[in-house]
């Protein structure tokens, strides 16, 4: 119960841009939860999303070390990594994450985006395919996808990608 309060608190200080209560709230969170997985996941998250990047990073990489196959803090490291532009590092977790997960969408489109970014374009493009056929409505896909055709100059596919991704619904 004061696990489940505390991650409320958390996530209600996260909402308000309460950065220095936030952390706060997150070490006493770690602290009554220090063997849950999922709490440092979720500490993670909210770390990532104030922009505090190292501690983020410590906060998945705990969840990894008391479950390597944590398809979820795979993922989310590699995000990290991302906007980081630790692109190779990106890569590495989202392969990691689709290994432990292979039918998790968002870690495929992840992966393609740290692929476009690094320049693969080819390879990324085939992520993206994965990623909209596990989740046909995937929006972000079709969009990214798009990106990733123009980047090899294929313009038309592109603008249908792009237009495949205006006709779905946020998801």
């Amino acid at each position: 119960m004061l696990f489940r309060s505390l991650l409320n608190f958390a996530s209600n200080l996260s909402k308000v841009g309460d950065t220095a209560t936030l952390r706060g709230v997150l070490l006493a969170l770690l602290e009554a939860d220090s063997q849950k997985r999922s709490t440092f996941n979720s500490a993670g998250v909210l770390l990532y999303q104030h922009n505090a990047m190292q501690e983020a990073e410590i906060a998945f990489r705990r969840a990894l070390d008391l479950d390597p196959s944590y398809a979820d803090a795979y993922n989310n490291l590699g995000i990290v990594m991302s906007a980081q532009s630790r692109h190779v590092a990106a890569i590495k977790n989202f392969r990691s994450a689709l290994a432990a997960a292979p039918n998790a969408p968002e870690a495929y489109n992840n992966l393609g985006n740290a692929l476009r970014r690094s320049g693969e374009f080819a390879e990324s493009v085939s992520y993206f395919e994965q990623a909209i056929a596990l989740k046909p409505n995937y929006k972000d896909a079709f969009f990214n996808l798009g990106l990733a055709l123009h980047d090899m100059e294929k313009y038309d596919a592109a603008i249908n990608q792009f237009t495949a991704a205006l006709d779905r619904k946020s998801t």
